[in-house]
């Protein structure tokens, strides 16, 4: 489909996107993020990956093993069955100040994401890291699966060239600037975390085998 097409711009929005959970507003997620680096995250309400990444997805089923003594035979029992972690890996880059600074905010929005409220005055002391909702390619592969995140890493290469998030011309960089690399790859571990209330009302077999639940987040 072109842009000359009519019906261009009315498919759904299939981008690898990790967001808040249920469409809450970054500000009531992440308090204060509207002043800091995330503020360039606040109308996607979290970050949608700039390049297409690759992505591994695990689903592991559990069976325990019988095996009656003086027999030729064991025997299989199930246990249960678990969606594994999500290894999510996405190149971002600098080349833009736009870019830049998504880049920034995405980069402080993978360590929010990790921390628990703390400290003395801290008003939400306590809360524990959010849920949040990754989505990819529609339902068949993922959408809107609570996870959170579990490991967040990136590498820069020495060789990997600097530069400020806006332009040098018009601004000179503050203390509180930050260069970026061109380009650097981050890697996620995703892990998948649903509720026992919502599992429990949910799920049923027969909406899971008629692919209803996929658009709740199950897979």
């Amino acid at each position: 489909m072109a842009f000359g097409d009519p019906d261009f711009g009315k498919q759904p929005d299939v981008r690898a996107k990790l967001t808040t959970k249920r469409g809450a507003a970054m500000g009531k997620v992440f308090p204060g993020c509207e002043s800091g680096p995330m503020k360039v995250l606040l109308y996607d309400r979290g970050v949608i990956f700039p390049y297409v990444p690759t992505i591994m997805f695990g689903h592991q089923a559990n069976w325990g093993i019988h095996q009656p003594t003086h027999s030729n035979f064991r025997y299989l029992f199930f246990q249960n069955y678990a969606m594994q972690e999500l290894t999510v890996t996405c190149p971002f880059t600098a080349t833009t100040a736009a870019e830049g600074r998504y880049m920034e905010g995405a980069m402080h929005f993978f360590k929010s994401a990790m921390k628990m409220g703390f400290g003395e005055y801290d008003d939400y002391r306590g809360v524990p890291p959010p849920v949040l909702e990754f989505s990819v390619w529609g339902p068949a592969f993922a959408k809107n699966i609570p996870v959170v995140i579990q490991n967040f890493t990136y590498n820069i290469d020495s060789a990997t060239d600097y530069v400020w998030p806006f332009d040098t011309d018009r601004q000179d960089p503050g203390e509180n600037d930050s260069m970026l690399p061109l380009n650097v790859t981050f890697i996620l571990t995703l892990t998948p975390t649903y509720s026992t209330k919502s599992t429990r009302k949910e799920f049923t077999s027969r909406n899971f085998y008629n692919g209803s639940l996929l658009q709740n987040g199950y897979s």
